[in-house]
């Protein structure tokens, strides 16, 4: 018996892994968030910070960021 595989076999683990691939990445609720398209014209923190506060993962992730810098 040969340890190598068939074009059938291979056929079928790269359709496998495509199907996992397609199931992993996950549907965008925006093309742009809302915060960066107003990102430009509110531009510093006490502008957004309201803004921030509707979105909790983006305040997060917006203070971690800033405090990265100090």
């Amino acid at each position: 018996m040969s340890s190598e595989l068939t074009t059938e076999e291979l056929v079928a683990i790269a359709v496998a892994l495509e199907e996992d691939e397609n199931k992993i990445q996950k549907k965008r609720k925006y093309s742009v968030h809302p915060l960066n398209k107003e990102r430009k014209r509110k531009g510093q923190f006490h502008l957004i910070y309201d803004d921030l506060r509707v979105y909790p993962e983006k305040f997060f992730f917006f203070l971690t960021d800033v405090y990265a810098d100090i």
